[in-house]
């Protein structure tokens, strides 16, 4: 069930925001960008949300210990 969640809750951001098409972290042209979560709550807002290259992203997943996903709008 968390798996369905967390893919419903990533397409919705698409919907709501577009495909990620750049790194905000690194600023670096790289081929595939991810949708990443500021803050381990996962609001439907565009302030809780920043787009990274798969590089900086699997980097600031790594680093986060507080993973949840609670999805709240």
């Amino acid at each position: 069930e968390r798996h369905n969640e967390y893919r419903w809750l990533h397409k919705k951001i698409n919907k709501l925001y577009g495909k990620a098409d750049r790194c905000e972290k690194c600023k670096e042209e790289k081929t595939k960008y991810y949708w990443a979560n500021r803050t381990g709550q996962y609001l439907l807002e565009r302030k809780d949300w920043m787009m990274l290259c798969a590089s900086c992203h699997w980097k600031y997943d790594c680093k986060r210990t507080d993973k949840k996903l609670e999805i709240t709008s």
